[in-house]
């Protein structure tokens, strides 16, 4: 057999020092793909490409130099290219080294402590194709990683039947695992599919799938949970058993809930039929890792833990053809595109709990009822029409700017802000500098990681909760935050009462906030109670937290100036974390009066003119006498408010209310300049 012209091309390349080819020829050379299967060939070009630090050569040449394949049986030399990839974090090597024979004890046998006695070589079947087995699950849309977490774990298990047919000890390797991620992202759908994998290897006589929650492994009278979960594990024998929503199991924190005896029960099961039952535990992410962490006896059996991130918008649309592929209905030009505006948005958008393929069934089954409305008054709909989706049976588009909006059309709204000019240009500048940062990311150069998060200093009522509302839609559209909302707190949402729970409060507000704007208003608040305060425990969590989420958080504290200051200094690490203070100063009376008009006008009431100097005129007063914490914006609210009130009171007195008399504001209905009730100030 000679060689294939990709094997030809592979081997230019590997001669040119190129490891990935070296390392790609070997592989053809090892599977007789595309090249004669010459074991001996294979380690050559393993060895180029493992001499130049290339793991996955490393284990391929290791594992070679242990089974004495292709080159002298060598422990010592097999330990070495293992403990290289191993150091370098490569699981698949880390495994196979716990298990390799000591190279002092000579001829391979059960020396390896927990090995399995090997079997006659003549009672194990011919090891099976791992691709042909891998395929149903290859042809999963997305899912990278976990196909990746997959092979290697297969990879790892079809040279432990290699190593049966060479008599070679077989280590004990624990097969229960941990399937973490949002709904919707395949979960069960691969440990279905895995449990054909495992079949088609020999490690499980059935792979059938037996699918349970809390109901059916909790039971609600004593003595008869370890009932339920033996009925559970003895129906799932030789199979797959799939725990759905398995902190569920703990979820009370009572230490007397039946839940327990389940894990207990179930911890003894999967320890006494490892050699005939796969248990695979499975929920969202953060609550499976706290449920592993409380559960040391489970995560101690659970050999691998494997995500499963989210669909993006390119993969949901895949995932949208194919349910009308199925429905055998067909999307129109305009449709497609509705559709892929649609789920982009929908990823764009997305939180903890978005639902992924069960978001796309509930868009699909949107689109069927609006099609079925559409066609309600056609007496005959033909074939064509009844099978065809157009771009209004979609779900309309969600209000608000796209990801990769023009920055003029993004920043209109901040630049339609009354007053404001130096908090403008910050914004502006602000907004320049993410582009640019977005777009050399795009084009593979490097950019500066500075912080995103901002303090934002000034009196109540001069538009900072505004501002960092119209920053969110501003970093969405840029595509710097995927949803762009804001979450406001204050210290009341971020400190517990009791030791132990402002960690967990201050998280919970983090995972709220994600792909958006934590707002935290006054946050001085969490520093004024001293070292021993709560609030510092939160300031500490904070803190990590801006850190490890700082490509999906924006974090913006907000306060008075002098108090903002002394926030800063309470902890060395926040101000490192601040990446820019921008100060929003006091509204003069013009802005002041501009304002008062905005809401008169919001509301269709028309000042006349006299009505309007007067209005002008105790505003400047109220600024004038204005203190430390004057209320800018909610001083006019307040202003605003006192004359509706007085012209309601005239109103009542005329006993006038047609159109004019009911939208006309009068000089009388405003309070005096020279004498304003105290409660304006």
């Amino acid at each position: 057999m000679s060689l294939s012209d990709d094997a030809v091309l592979l081997r230019v390349y590997a001669r040119n020092g190129d490891r990935q080819a070296a390392f790609a020829l070997g592989r053809r050379y090892a599977k007789g793909d595309g090249a004669p299967r010459d074991l001996a060939e294979a380690a050559r070009w393993y060895r180029q490409a493992a001499d130049s630090g290339l793991q996955a050569a490393q284990v391929e040449l290791g594992m070679l130099y242990a089974d004495g394949l292709g080159v002298p049986q060598d422990y010592a030399e097999a330990g070495r290219l293992l403990r290289d990839a191993a150091a370098d974090g490569n699981a698949v090597a880390g495994a196979f080294l716990r298990n390799l024979p000591d190279p002092a004890a000579g001829a391979p046998g059960p020396a390896v402590k927990g090995a399995e006695a090997p079997p006659d070589p003549a009672e194990v079947p011919e090891p099976v194709d791992v691709d042909t087995l891998l395929a149903p699950i290859d042809r999963l849309i997305g899912l990278d990683n976990v196909k990746a977490e997959l092979r290697a774990m297969t990879a790892l298990m079809h040279l432990r039947r290699h190593r049966q047919l060479h008599g070679l000890p077989l280590p004990v390797m624990s097969l229960h695992m941990a399937f973490t991620g949002n709904p919707g992202t395949g979960k069960t759908t691969v440990a279905r599919l895995l449990g054909d994998v495992f079949r088609g290897l020999g490690l499980l006589k059935k792979g059938h799938l037996v699918e349970v929650d809390r109901a059916d492994l909790v039971a609600g009278v004593i003595g008869q949970t370890a009932g339920k979960v033996a009925d559970a594990v003895d129906r799932a024998l030789d199979g797959v058993l799939f725990i759905d929503e398995a902190y569920a199991l703990t979820r009370s924190g009572d230490a007397k809930d039946f839940g327990y005896e389940a894990v207990d029960a179930l911890i003894k099961a999967m320890e006494d039929h490892r050699d005939r039952l796969i248990v695979i535990v499975a929920g969202y992410t953060r609550e499976m890792e706290e449920f592993l962490r409380a559960n040391p006896g489970f995560q101690s059996r659970v050999g691998r833990v494997i995500r499963f991130a989210d669909y993006d918008g390119g993969e949901l649309a895949q995932i949208l053809d194919l349910m009308c592929g199925d429905a055998q209905v067909t999307l129109s030009a305009p449709a497609a595109e509705r559709a892929r505006r649609l789920l982009d948005d929908m990823f764009d958008r997305r939180d903890e709990r978005f639902g992924n393929g069960r978001a796309v069934r509930n868009v699909f089954e949107q689109a069927l009822t609006r099609q079925a409305q559409r066609l309600a008054d056609v007496a005959s709909p033909s074939k064509a029409q009844l099978t065809a989706l157009e771009a209004d049976d979609l779900p309309p588009l969600p209000a608000g700017p796209p990801a990769g909006a023009d920055l003029e059309t993004l920043l209109e709204p901040v630049e339609a802000l009354i007053g404001l000019s130096a908090v403008k240009a910050e914004i502006r500048r602000l907004a320049n500098l993410m582009r640019v940062r977005i777009a050399r990311g795009e084009r593979g150069l490097p950019t500066h990681g500075g912080a995103n998060h901002l303090v934002f200093t000034g009196n109540p009522g001069t538009g900072k909760t505004t501002v960092a509302r119209e920053l969110g839609r501003i970093y969405r559209g840029l595509g710097v935050l995927r949803r762009g909302h804001v979450v406001e707190v204050d210290r009341s949402g971020l400190v517990a009462g009791y030791v132990g729970q402002t960690a967990g409060l201050v998280a919970k507000q983090v995972d709220r906030a994600r792909d958006g704007i934590l707002f935290i208003d006054e946050a001085y608040g969490l520093a004024r109670g001293g070292g021993q305060d709560f609030g510092a425990e939160a300031i500490d969590t904070l803190l990590k937290l801006m850190e490890d989420e700082r490509d999906r958080l924006v974090v913006i504290a907000a306060g008075y100036p002098g108090p903002m200051g002394h926030f800063l200094d309470a902890n060395p690490g926040l101000r490192s974390r601040f990446g820019r203070v921008i100060d929003f100063p006091d509204y003069g009376p013009e802005d002041l009066l501009a304002i008062f008009e905005m809401m008169s006008g919001k509301q269709q009431y028309v000042l006349d003119d006299d009505a309007r100097d007067r209005v002008s005129a105790l505003l400047q007063a109220l600024y004038d006498r204005r203190g430390a914490d004057f209320g800018n914006g909610r001083i006019v609210r307040k202003v605003f408010e006192a004359v509706l009130s007085a012209q309601a009171a005239r109103l009542a007195a005329t006993g006038d209310l047609d159109d004019v008399a009911l939208t006309a504001l009068r000089a009388e209905d405003v309070p005096a300049p020279d004498d304003p009730a105290p409660w304006l100030i």
